[in-house]
Order: structure tokens, then sequence, then C-alpha cells
């Protein structure tokens, strides 16, 4: 699995043009026989050897297959597949690495070449576990007839955005005509293998030669999923359907319905916490912006990925919203260091000579760098979930309630599995049992608070915050390295403040967490 052949060092899924070259090298000096996905199908159907097969694909359609990939599939005359994100062709969109897709002339020229295969992989690039079956087919069934019209052939292959798929979604793609559909998943293929759920093996910036070849050889080792969990249970909710997942996940889960209060009992505690804060603080010395922070300490794969999302939504939505964007880093680190001075997303930097934990850090963020009215925390183990201008709609509800000091951005874990489903906390609290609307972008969200124990709401999510409501409560304890004990405390003074929730389904979010737990050990 492919993404961008590229020499760009702000996005992870991309290869070098040379790295390529050397990796189509060794597949021919080795005699790997490289097949297409007509054929491995083919194969699959007839029960016939896999072994030291290989196929070769590309996910999203960048243009840089065209000038730096396929001289080298050509010179060898390797079949590949290229998955099309069908809404980006005639758009001249770009994305956040700043990548342009291919154009529609450069499709049909590669299509005609005899040795490149066109599949779907959806129209907007949306995650399509989050979506209707009618949603879902619209996304699925739009691509492959753009692609269909632009190549003049059936398009018979197609590649899960974000690896996001169910057997509901296999059986929709084999409806819908695709032959095959590829996940995200890493693993070999072998005869058992569900065709419209086939795993692949993911080449980016950090494989090199000795991975390469170990993969194509059949002797990379895959990692181990028998006693991971979290694996587990997203292997469970992929079978949704099945009673037997159904049963485990929710014995795990401890799965509660939120306490709904109704409009009358819910003005009655906002009149209560009114009457506590007093009025909100001014902000004259403040810009009318968003002051966005990202804070890391030494894990620059989680770093890059968070920035490069970071970075894809502000090229999408950012020039709706007036912004900032600082970048704090806990501890000397020489390579974070160039690569952070060299990216165009910080208006600032901040190195911290030794480890001082991320209170001391989010202190630094709120009080004394930032500019803005609103402050947004971003750590190094979320990427955003661009599905809409999820930050607009935050400063919405938070222009139009003055009982909400801030708005949670929830997070959700890889898999969308239903027992970590509890990061967000949200069963734990109160609801509003009213939805409310926004009267300028018509923005559905519900009003909640804690329940009394006034936990999580930058630790287990993000949310955009009025700088006003930090003011009044005041700095984080600066416990040099441990946050986790003084946050009940923090938070349940902090809760003065109504919060905003953009809903209670976990698709709402628009953060997901990839760093399983804490980036380094003090944390």
């Amino acid at each position: 699995m492919y993404h961008s052949v590229s020499n760009r060092n702000d996005y992870f899924w991309s290869t070098s043009p040379e790295d390529f070259k050397k990796q189509m090298a060794l597949l021919a000096d080795n005699h790997i026989d490289v097949i297409s996905l007509d054929e491995l199908t083919r194969r699959l159907a007839a029960k016939e050897l896999l072994r030291g097969a290989v196929v070769i694909t590309f996910d999203d359609g960048y243009h840089d297959f065209y000038s730096d990939a396929f001289p080298f599939l050509q010179q060898y005359q390797f079949p590949s597949t290229m998955y099309l994100i069908t809404g980006s062709i005639h758009t001249a969109k770009i994305n956040h690495a700043f990548i342009p897709y291919l154009t529609q002339n450069e499709i049909q020229e590669l299509a005609v070449s005899g040795i490149v295969d066109f599949g779907g992989h959806t129209k907007t690039h949306v995650r399509l576990t989050d979506l209707s079956d009618t949603e879902a087919f619209h996304e699925i069934n739009g691509s492959k007839k753009d692609v269909e019209l632009l190549i003049g052939k059936p398009a018979l292959h197609f590649a899960y955005p974000y690896g996001g798929e169910n057997h509901r979604l296999h059986k929709l793609v084999k409806k819908i005509g695709f032959t095959s559909a590829v996940s995200t998943a890493e693993n070999y293929v072998t005869l058992d293998s569900n065709v419209h759920c086939l795993p692949r093996m993911e080449i980016n910036r950090d494989t090199t030669i000795q991975i390469f070849q170990q993969i194509i050889h059949g002797q990379y080792r895959i990692e181990s999923t028998r006693w991971n969990m979290r694996r587990i249970y997203a292997g469970l909710d992929r079978r949704r359907n099945n009673m037997f997942a159904r049963a485990i996940i929710l014995l795990f889960s401890r799965r509660q319905k939120p306490t709904l209060i109704s409009r009358t009992a819910l003005t009655a505690i906002q009149l209560e916490k009114k009457g506590k804060r007093g009025e909100l603080s001014t902000t004259s010395k403040r810009k009318k912006m968003v002051s966005i922070g990202v804070f890391g300490c030494g894990r620059f794969d989680l770093l890059e990925r968070t920035c490069a999302s970071l970075n894809e939504y502000l090229v999408r939505f950012g020039s709706s919203f007036a912004y900032e964007v600082l970048f704090f880093h806990d501890g000397l680190n020489p390579e974070i260091e160039v690569w952070a001075k060299k990216n165009t997303l910080f208006d600032k930097i901040f190195f911290n000579e030794v480890n001082r934990g991320i209170s001391y850090n989010i202190n630094r963020f709120w009080f004394e760098e930032s500019q803005g009215t609103y402050l947004l925390n971003v750590e190094d183990d979320w990427v955003c979930e661009f599905t809409d201008n999820f930050i607009l709609h935050a400063l919405d509800i938070l222009d139009e309630d003055g009982h909400v000091g801030i708005v949670r951005l929830e997070r959700k874990y890889p898999g969308d599995y239903r027992a970590w489903n509890e990061a967000y906390k949200i069963h734990e609290r109160i609801l509003s049992a009213d939805v409310f609307e926004t009267r300028s972008l018509h923005h559905r969200y519900r009003v909640l608070e804690s329940q009394g124990n006034g936990e999580g709401i930058y630790a287990n999510s993000c949310g955009l915050i009025r700088y006003s409501a930090v003011e009044r409560v005041g700095r984080l304890c600066d416990d040099s390295i441990n946050r986790r004990s003084q946050e009940p405390a923090y938070m349940r003074k902090f809760n003065q403040y109504f919060e905003g929730a953009r809903g209670v389904a976990q698709k709402d979010s628009p953060f997901l967490h990839i760093g399983y737990g804490r980036s380094v050990e003090k944390w």
C-alpha cells in the first residue's frame, strides 16, 4: 500500500522516488511475481497458490504517481492499481501536505498504458463506518461510476478510506459490483482472506530497504493480536452483526445511558452557576482568534501524523476564522527542532531544555504565549478527523450561548470499537434533554456538565475554550511532571462553566486518538 511517491518530509505516507526506484529494482532482481488485482482475485477464486506474489496499490490518486512512480513501473512492466478519490479530480485540490491530485488527462493517459488499473476510493474520502447505508452507497457507487466514466471500462476494485470497514460495508461493496476491496490492516493475503476486505502491507517514509525485503519474502513479523485487547475489540466490532461479539463488547464496555435533565432543571443550574462565577472577565488585550497549541514530547512518528492532519484541516477550513498555531516541545530533541523550524504550520515554537510536564506547557500556552480569545489544545497522539469545520461549529456555539465556557471536541479510537467508547466519559455526565441549535450555522448541540468527578476535560478530550473561562479559574497546578493527581480538583473548579457537546455519538468526534497511551513514561 503506497500513497505518495515524493520527497516531502511533512507527509508520513510518502516514499521518496529514490527509495521507490530501489524497491521496484528489488522486486525485479528477486524475480518476485508482481501481479494485478484481477489476477489475485482469479487465484483466490480458483484456490491457486499465492506464495511469492505481490500486488502493488496506491491510495488517493496523487499527481506524483504520474511523475515519480509510473516511470519505474513502466520500466519493469509491473501492474498496479490506483484508488481514486473522485471528488478531487476536477477541482485542482491538494491534500494537507500540498500534494496535488492526478488530473483527468493524466488518468486517461495512464489507463491506456495497460499496466495501471483504477479503482474507487469514495467521492470525498469519508470514513464509511460513520455513514448510513444510503450515504455509504452514494459514496461508494458514485466513485465507481466516476472512475468508469473516466477510463471507459468497469471499475472492479475498491479501497476503504482510513481502513474503515465492517461486515455491512463488505456486503454493500460486493452488491455494488466491486470484485475486490482492500483495507489498511497489515497482513499477508491467504486463501482464506475475505476478497472484499483484503489486508495490505503499508509502505511509508519509515520503510527501510531491509523491511521492504522482509515484506516481499514473507518474513515481516506482523504484530501479534492474540493478547492485544484493542485489536480484539476492533476485530469484534467489525463483525458487529455477530451476537457473540456484541455480548463480549457489552461485557467489557460498562456502557450507561446518559442522565438527561429538562429545560427547567437546566435553567435552574445555569442561574446557580452564573451566580457562583460572576460575570465573565474582560479579554480586551486578546485578539479575536483561535490559538491552537500543539504539545509534543519526543514521539516524532505521532507528532508528524498529528501535525499533518491539523495542517490538512487548516488548508481546507482555516480561511473561515483567524488562528495561530504554537508548538511546545518538552525536552530537547534536535531532529524535531530542525523539523519544527522548517514546518510552516507553526507561528511560534518553544522548546524546554528539560522535561517540565504538560501542565507547565499548557499554563505557558494558555496564559503567556497565546494571543487568542479562544484556546485549543492538541496533544501529539491525536489527529483531526476533518469531516467538517469543527472549530467554526465550536465558535458558533460559544458565540451563541454565554453559559458555555468550553465546547468538547471528543476523541475516538481506531476501529471505532465500542469498549473504548467510554473515553468520552459522556455517559457519566448530565446532558440537557433538549438539543439546542444555533441561529447562524444551525448547528445542533447539547449542554452538559460533570456529575461530580470533574475529570477528563483536557486529559481525555480536546476542547475549544474561552480564554475568559480559564482566566477566571486560574492556572493548572504546576506539578512539574504528573498532572493526573490534580486534574479532578481543577476540573471541579473549572466546572463553574457549562460545556457544550457537539454530539453524543462517537461519529461526531473530530479527533482520533492514535497513541495508545502516554507519549513518554513520565507523563
